[in-house]
């Protein structure tokens, strides 16, 4: 290789020599013959010049076809050393993702002035652009920061997982780019993801920059409080009955900021075809639900897939009967934090849900009703993960014991330690001989606020008395360090007590198959269902997380 390379270099070198010392004794030539005349040169010498230049003109020719396959000949080598670069060979899905991947972690804004490109790959840089264009996934994710501080324009930031971030201001250049990055979903559904609670005023810039794309919205999430004008005027422009409506998500996980005096009702919204309905903190007494308003979004939407009603006020008021309402397709069901008994006892009692896994929220109680309705629903659902936030020391333990047994086939367990161990997962003498309560249990989900150093003081005695195979730690972002690193260093996960003694971690390497840590932005909400899968999908966009595998 290298000696074909030197051998091709001299030559080229040659050539190039030899044509420059041709053209030179050309031009030499050329202006001698116009200092003579006619008369000096003579007839026979002229005659003689034009016949040998006629010659070397045709040599000339040659010369110049065969620098021309030489260089189609180059262009050929090119092409194929380029295609050999290890980009080149990766496969398109590959890239498709590395592209995703490198969006996720990009700060950019429009700006008028143009700005030079951090990198310049030019081998790949126009299959990277190709691909880019042709992925519909890196465009189909909005978010956008309402700024109710910006004077008088509307400032639309957005710094999404998925896409490149962007900032929109309502004039009309940057109103052009933004309708130029939805253009790039190709026609396909995309998420718009409110970060900030913004303006009422805002509620008309919504509707006129999203009102040419609202076939295509697959998602409304509101990440922080939603004003009442701004939730109004999207889920209005969605559901208007002159377009087809591709929204299949609403999230509203901050409550609701009213400017009117009156009651938001979700009747007058005809909403269909849901798979996701996420409502938290709506409990002031403009936003509270309406049981019979409930249940008849419920039954308009039987393929929900996750239904989550936390720290949400429900009224029993105006509800004649209390119809069945079935929900095959449902996943995960979220009904933690929420205080008034009755209501929870109300809609444990109407909703069927398939045979399907089914993972469930609830907070342990005494209450015999909601018992014996949890108990009931228990029979009727396939419920094989298991969670709850709040179980205090008086009630807790025997109600773990009480609530555990009615399900026997419990693969995944998730639990709020919150500074203290109470939920007895290790066996005592009083518990009785067994080693193992539920031999089906396999994944263990952790979610501290502080808690890590007992965690780590009870994790081995668990670990013995269970078969389990995952272990996930999690962490709210806001009080931790982000490196899951110093976090296990500091609950003293990483400790070990002399020169020959293992630390937690490498303890647990052989006994369990994941060691997890998982950070929750407490930003965007905490989800159980975020928790379970948005370290494998994109999904679950908006409670981002940061993922590290500990094996």
């Amino acid at each position: 290789m290298e000696k074909a390379l030197d051998s091709w270099r001299e030559a080229t070198h040659l050539v190039q020599q030899t044509t420059k010392n041709q053209l030179d004794a050309a031009i030499a030539l050329a202006r001698e013959i116009t200092r003579r005349s006619y008369t000096t040169i003579g007839c026979q010498t002229i005659g003689t010049i034009i016949e040998e230049l006629r010659l070397r003109q045709e040599l000339a020719d040659m010369t110049l076809k065969q620098l021309t396959s030489g260089r189609d000949l180059i262009n050929n080598i090119i092409e194929l050393l380029t295609n050999m670069l290890p980009l080149k060979q990766l496969p398109e899905q590959v890239l498709r993702r590395i592209f995703i991947l490198a969006c996720s972690s990009t700060r950019c804004e429009f700006d008028r002035e143009s700005t030079d490109p951090i990198i310049i790959i030019p081998a790949v840089c126009k299959r990277w652009r190709e691909i880019a264009l042709g992925t519909a996934s890196l465009w189909s994710h909005v978010d956008v920061d309402l700024d109710r501080y910006t004077a008088r324009s509307q400032i639309f930031r957005g710094h999404s997982r998925i896409t490149p971030p962007f900032t929109v201001i309502t004039n009309k250049y940057i109103s052009h780019k933004t309708e130029f990055f939805l253009r790039r979903a190709q026609g396909r559904p995309f998420d718009v993801h409110f970060r900030f609670a913004g303006e009422p005023e805002a509620a008309q810039d919504l509707v006129r920059l999203f009102k040419p794309y609202v076939s295509h919205i697959k998602s409304l999430v509101f990440s922080h409080a939603a004003i009442d004008t701004l939730l109004d005027a999207m889920l209005t422009l969605c559901t208007q009955n002159d377009s087809p409506s591709a929204l299949k998500k609403i999230a509203v996980y901050r409550g609701m900021l009213y400017t009117r005096e009156y009651h938001f009702s979700w009747a007058q919204f005809p909403l269909r075809g849901l798979t996701i309905l996420k409502l938290r903190h709506m409990c002031n007494r403009y936003s509270y639900l309406k049981m019979n308003e409930l249940l008849s979004i419920l039954s308009e939407n039987p393929s929900l897939r996750v239904l989550q009603l936390n720290i949400t006020t429900i009224t029993l008021d105006e509800l004649d009967e209390t119809p069945t309402v079935l929900l095959p397709n449902l996943e995960h069901l979220d009904i933690s934090e929420m205080s008034d008994n009755e209501v929870l006892v109300c809609l444990l009692s109407v909703l069927n849900v398939g045979t399907q896994e089914l993972r469930l929220m609830i907070d342990l109680t005494n209450d015999p009703d909601l018992y014996a309705a949890t108990c009931d629903f228990f029979q009727r659902a396939n419920v094989l993960s298991f969670g709850f936030r709040n179980a205090s020391v008086q009630d807790g333990t025997d109600n773990f014991d009480k609530y555990l047994e009615k399900l026997p086939h419990l693969t995944s367990l998730l639990m709020n330690i919150d500074g203290n161990w109470h939920v007895p997962l290790v066996p005592t003498e009083d518990n009785g001989a067994e080693k193992n309560r539920w031999p089906s249990l396999k994944a263990l989900y952790l979610l501290s606020y502080g808690s890590d150093r007992i965690i780590a003081e009870n994790l081995r005695e668990v670990v013995q008395s269970l078969s389990l195979s995952q272990i996930t730690l999690v962490y709210p972002g806001r009080s931790h360090s982000q490196d899951p690193d110093v976090i296990l260093s500091q609950g003293g996960f990483m400790n070990k007590g002399g020169a020959d003694d293992q630390s937690l971690v490498e303890w647990l390497k052989p006994r369990v198959f994941r060691f997890d840590v998982k950070m929750l932005n407490l930003e965007r909400a905490f989800d159980w269902d975020d928790v379970l899968e948005a370290s494998e999908t994109f999904e679950h966009d908006d409670a981002p997380m940061v993922y590290r595998t500990m094996m």
